[in-house]
């Protein structure tokens, strides 16, 4: 199952740079969108999630099975 959410450029996220070994995400923490198509996995390795860019001004967050 695949699914996309359009993300408007002036939503504002703050990246803290989670490598895909993390399995938790902390109260607090939170992601950005930014241009180098990073992603994080589920804790059970099942799905992934990352934002992608979309044209000069938007982003779409992709969820997909690994």
């Amino acid at each position: 199952m695949f699914f996309m959410l359009s993300v408007s450029p002036s939503t504002t996220f703050i990246l803290h740079h989670f490598a895909d070994t993390y399995q938790n995400i902390s109260l607090g923490s939170s992601l950005t969108a930014t241009d180098d198509n990073s992603s994080w996995s589920s804790p059970s390795g099942e799905f992934s999630f990352g934002f992608q860019k979309l044209g000069n001004d938007g982003f779409i967050l992709a969820i997909w099975p690994v």
